[in-house]
């Protein structure tokens, strides 16, 4: 068991006996940095003093004075520590809202042991820690962004498109890519969209950054095309696109200058997006429709569209949220949203594509479940365009639509 020798877990317990068990069954399993806590004051006191170093809590709920979900939610605000394990003889649906929670707030919820504590469970349940390499230490987060650099960078050179392939859940053969946005910083490096988003949508800036984005991904597609591959390239669409007058015909025009049919083009957008104005919104996508151009409704699954709402929208396709997709073969009530999911998009007589597929328990869920299309890291992570260019070349099963 020396792999977990190299772990920092937190421990929280108020029974005195079951905390000694837990701390000892761990240094058996070759565990040596061991943070013990009776309370979740105590605990969050010691996971302060780690800075950020801790790997993984092991929490109980139910505790007098700060209760365990109230730890978590605090252990998650913070960064204090980025995987959690719930320690807890409750119900089942509860410990699976807590675990939604935790997810919620970026935390990885590894599972949950319920008690008595049976050591295979641990030793299985510690295996599956991964470090986060998108987890920033609060030393290393980013200064503030300037607003000023930002609009640089969006109307120069400065944002970059990366993809991520997408594939049928049947054979695997590659048929598209969504395109996703970076920031290359002159000083800080690659940023992610989530750290620079909140201010392009705060000051008016996100259609712009969408029509620049769509641009550089057209431009990809048209590359694709040229070597022969029919791959749809996917582009997220701000609300503010949505419900502009003339976005139908600014595509049309992108579109027809790089030279890829209209039919090549899945522009994504979420369910709120499509309802904060939904006449609008119907009017752009009608006329993007008629123009021959793909819809898809984004993060399907956390919102609350119903099917009469939902049967108004010229879709294509309902792409699922990730926060539905893993794990889905372990807990069954997400299981159950997935497939209503995948049952909502037959009934809707569009194609059902899966986002967040992490490993192959998730894909064979897809595949049992009857899902047509998947994307996420177990097919490959996002990567800039001419490491798309390679991989394609490697992955060469890319077919026509």
């Amino acid at each position: 068991m020396s792999s977990f020798a190299a772990l920092n877990l937190l421990l929280v317990e108020d029974s005195v006996s079951q905390l000694q068990y837990l701390a000892g069954l761990c240094r058996s399993l070759g565990v040596v940095q061991l943070q013990t806590a009776g309370n979740g004051h105590q605990a969050l006191a010691l996971a302060r003093q780690q800075a950020g170093h801790l790997d993984i809590a092991i929490c109980d709920l139910e505790m007098p004075d700060m209760d365990g979900v109230e730890l978590i939610r605090r252990l998650a605000e913070e960064r204090l520590v980025t995987h959690l394990i719930i320690l807890s003889g409750l119900d089942y649906s509860l410990l699976y809202t807590v675990a939604a929670m935790a997810q919620m707030r970026g935390m990885v919820v590894l599972g949950a042991i319920s008690k008595p504590i049976v050591g295979n469970r641990l030793i299985s349940l510690l295996s599956q820690y991964r470090p986060l390499s998108n987890w920033p230490d609060k030393a290393a987060a980013l200064p503030p962004i300037n607003l000023d650099e930002l609009r640089k960078a969006i109307t120069g050179c400065g944002l970059q498109v990366f993809f991520q392939p997408q594939a049928s859940v049947v054979d695997r053969s590659v048929f598209g890519a969504e395109a996703l946005v970076r920031w290359k910083h002159p000083q800080h490096g690659m940023i992610s969209p989530c750290d620079f988003l909140p201010l392009a949508e705060a000051n008016g800036l996100v259609d712009m950054l969408t029509i620049v984005m769509m641009g550089k991904a057209l431009a990809e597609c048209s590359k694709w095309l040229k070597h022969g591959l029919q791959m749809r390239v996917s582009v997220n669409i701000a609300a503010d696109s949505l419900v502009s007058a003339d976005f139908a015909d600014v595509v049309a025009d992108m579109a027809a200058r790089h030279g890829v049919p209209p039919g090549m083009l899945m522009l994504e957008v979420t369910e709120s997006a499509m309802l904060s104005n939904l006449s609008a919104s119907l009017e752009t996508m009608a006329r993007l429709r008629l123009k021959g151009f793909h819809l898809a409704v984004d993060d399907f699954g956390t919102g609350f569209s119903s099917l009469q709402q939902l049967s108004q929208i010229p879709l294509s396709e309902l792409k699922i949220d990730r926060s539905i997709i893993h794990d889905a073969g372990r807990k069954p009530q997400l299981a159950a949203i997935l497939q209503s999911a995948v049952d909502m998009g037959r009934r809707l007589k569009v194609i059902t594509l899966a986002e967040g597929v992490e490993n192959l328990d998730d894909w064979n869920m897809l595949q049992y479940a009857g899902c047509d299309r998947a994307q996420g890291y177990f097919l490959a992570k996002p990567m800039a365009a001419e490491q798309m260019q390679r991989w394609l070349g490697r992955n060469s099963r890319a077919v026509a639509q």
